[in-house]
């Protein structure tokens, strides 16, 4: 087993969590071992024994986990190797979309109000009216409680604090 000199900030900064012993000395959050277990059961099941998971620190980032499986000279499952980095906005949009409860419409309307495209373009790209555009951003900016474009984008920009 092995570790980078860099995972131990990464771990420290997860909070007071359950965490498990490991062999290299630090303790290992339970969702990263869930995950690391889901990937070896995804690998002996005969699927492709990935699995990603995110998480939140203490300091206002997110936490990308990527737990891969790799095989033996049998070709069987042998090993689970976790990767831990600094989450994309485009992994953490989709659980913060959904922890707001955007539907999959205004999803789309906020792919375009992340790329500051207009009322009237995003109408056209759509297929829908601009009134019913600026629907979908009023529902938006209320399930966000914000009060322009900008904070909701902020947010699944990762430029804003997470959830």
């Amino acid at each position: 087993m092995a570790t980078g000199d860099d995972v131990a900030p990464w771990l420290s900064s997860l909070g007071d969590e359950t965490h498990v012993a490991s062999a290299f000395g630090l303790p290992v959050p339970m969702w990263v071992v869930a995950a690391a277990a889901r990937a070896l059961q995804s690998a002996q099941e005969g699927g492709h024994g990935r699995v990603g998971v995110r998480a939140a620190t203490m300091s206002e980032q997110w936490l990308f986990a990527q737990a891969s499986v790799t095989r033996g000279p049998d070709g069987r499952p042998d090993r689970v190797v976790v990767a831990l980095d600094a989450a994309r906005p485009s992994a953490i949009a989709p659980v913060i979309a959904a922890a707001h409860g955007i539907s999959v419409r205004e999803r789309e309307v906020i792919g375009h109000l992340v790329t500051e495209t207009g009322t009237s373009a995003i109408a056209d790209s759509l297929g829908i009216s601009a009134h019913t555009v600026r629907d979908h951003v009023k529902s938006i900016l209320h399930k966000f409680g914000a009060s322009s474009r900008a904070e909701p984008t902020a947010l699944l920009l990762g430029t804003h604090r997470p959830l």
